[in-house]
């Protein structure tokens, strides 16, 4: 093999192995869910209710808050993985204790899901779409 052949093999190697870290990089962005979020919902009554979240990523861990009508309450077992955030919150009412599934996938500013309330019978499913709050990203 003469040098210069050895050279242009040397240098597709180089941008394949920098196409492939730029691309790595990018999924990473993607799935990066650290931020305020914002959402609406409808109670049974058809009013709208404004809720956020305050979510913190290192990894695939996701921490944070749930901030309802209901007051603030801590996500758990919360994690963000191939660009699917899951974690659930236990919370009262009328001195019942609920436990709300959320489950999305998350594509830049968007999460696009469904949240599961209650158990058994009592089980509900409904839309989840929060979008990142950008005011908070300046």
């Amino acid at each position: 093999m003469n040098a210069t052949m050895t050279f242009g093999i040397k240098i597709v190697a180089l941008f394949a192995l920098l196409g492939f870290v730029a691309v790595e990089a990018r999924a990473d962005e993607k799935a990066n869910a650290a931020g305020t979020w914002r959402w609406t919902r409808k109670t049974q009554d058809g009013q709208e209710q404004e809720i956020s979240a305050k979510f913190k990523q290192e990894g695939e861990k996701l921490t944070g808050t749930i901030t309802s009508p209901l007051g603030e309450t801590e996500i758990k077992d919360g994690k963000v993985k191939d660009g699917e955030v899951s974690f659930h919150i236990t919370f009262e009412r009328d001195g019942n204790q609920f436990t709300a599934k959320f489950s999305g996938k998350l594509t830049g500013d968007k999460i696009k899901g469904k949240v599961e309330v209650g158990e058994g019978d009592n089980k509900r499913t409904l839309p989840w779409e929060p979008k990142r709050d950008k005011k908070e990203l300046k």
